[in-house]
């Protein structure tokens, strides 16, 4: 008995659904019978006035954000929709609801375009591009599409920019009276709420219209992201191992100006190794005819090591002088006195005020306010250095 009711239920269903998709099906052929798909739709008694047609996308991803070629790949969901007389059907008992079709040639669609550098539609299994068809002559299309667009940037605050990336959305054929575009009410952007993107983070995005009047008056709806970049890796890869080298110059300045050898070593060393990170990241550094915030820090680090080597070859000039100085202090003294019994002895006062074996060497005394000097000076330039990019960053190129 149960078998019975079973078979009774499932044969109803399929009744049911069996007589639905006949039904769709004579709808769809009867409404496409005289239909013109060259011709927009319009409504009745209105035909002067534009087909409203409103969009709405979903961004899926976004990838390939490229520095050197300003551009970036975006994969999305665009949805149009419009109202076409020509589409209506009766369906008094809300059975059918839709009409899918994927024959998308068959009928009216907006002749929308991107301002991009390569585009195409998804051809997986199927293609991508999909219409449903409601009674009242609503029509929604939708289509998956992957576009590579240009994306001019700024590289003033690099690493710490954050970009504006605008799309443009327009007819290619019909005026503003002929068709008439808007943005869905309510969000018309939607965006996968898994997006990644490598090194950038989506801050903010916002929709608005478009006037080129140079162009003819086309219809133009423009998007815009907004971009931040991620600087950790340039973090770990070039200011760290840059305050490394600089903190390291420093050990010069505790090393006695005898050790020569020791010092210009030392020093020269990190110059090479400066030369060695700036030739390994310079590939990652955007080319522009302006200067970025990397190429200050990388250019301050470097004349800060080398101010160390000015510093030790004037350091060393004085200890010479000085040792020459106690020279002759000691011949003098074996002879009856300080005296100034010679040119040479008498140049020297000039760098000495006197013979007291007392006083400390002027060369010692360089070496002593280099110790504190070059530290203030590299905190003082850090600070004034990440206030200005990392605030400045946060306060210009706000999206509008």
């Amino acid at each position: 008995m149960e078998f019975l009711y079973y078979f009774i239920f499932w044969g109803f269903i399929h009744a049911v659904f069996g007589n639905m998709v006949h039904l769709k099906k004579s709808h769809l052929d009867k409404m496409l019978r005289n239909y013109d798909a060259n011709l927009r739709p319009h409504m009745i008694g209105s035909e002067a006035a534009p087909t409203k047609v409103r969009v709405h996308i979903n961004i899926i991803d976004i990838f390939d954000i490229s520095d050197l070629k300003m551009d970036y790949v975006i994969q999305l969901y665009l949805k149009e929709h419009w109202e076409d007389p020509r589409l209506r059907y009766p369906d008094p008992e809300g059975i059918i609801q839709s009409i899918p079709l994927s024959s998308i040639s068959k009928i009216w669609t907006p002749d929308l375009f991107f301002n991009e550098r390569e585009g195409k539609f998804h051809q997986v299994q199927r293609s991508n591009r999909f219409a449903r068809i409601f009674n009242n002559g609503k029509v929604v299309f939708s289509s998956r599409i992957t576009l590579k667009m240009h994306c001019p940037m700024n590289f003033k605050y690099f690493p710490f920019d954050r970009q504006i990336c605008s799309s443009e959305l327009e007819s290619y054929g019909f005026e503003k009276n002929e068709v008439s575009l808007k943005w869905t009410d309510g969000t018309p952007i939607v965006v996968n709420s898994k997006l990644h993107i490598t090194n950038f983070v989506l801050e903010d995005f916002t929709t608005g219209y478009c006037d080129k009047p140079l162009n003819g008056n086309y219809g133009c709806l423009l998007l815009k992201l907004q971009i931040k970049r991620q600087y950790g890796f340039y973090l770990t890869q070039v200011f760290v191992p840059y305050v490394i080298l600089v903190a390291v110059s420093w050990l010069s300045l505790w090393l006695d100006a005898k050790a020569v050898i020791l010092r210009l070593s030392l020093i020269f060393v990190l110059l090479f190794m400066m030369f060695i990170v700036n030739l390994q990241i310079q590939p990652l550094i955007p080319a522009a005819p302006y200067t970025k915030a990397i190429d200050i820090w990388i250019s301050v680090c470097i004349a800060l090591v080398f101010t160390a080597l000015l510093q030790f070859i004037l350091v060393n000039q004085l200890a010479r002088r000085e040792r020459r100085v106690r020279i002759s202090e000691n011949h003098v003294a074996k002879n009856g006195g300080c005296k100034r019994s010679s040119k040479k002895s008498y140049k020297v006062q000039n760098i000495l005020e006197n013979c007291s074996h007392h006083q400390i060497p002027l060369s010692k005394r360089i070496d002593f306010i280099c110790r504190v000097l070059f530290p203030v000076a590299f905190v003082i330039f850090n600070c004034i250095f990440w206030f200005t990019y990392i605030k400045g960053r946060d306060s210009k190129h706000i999206i509008k």
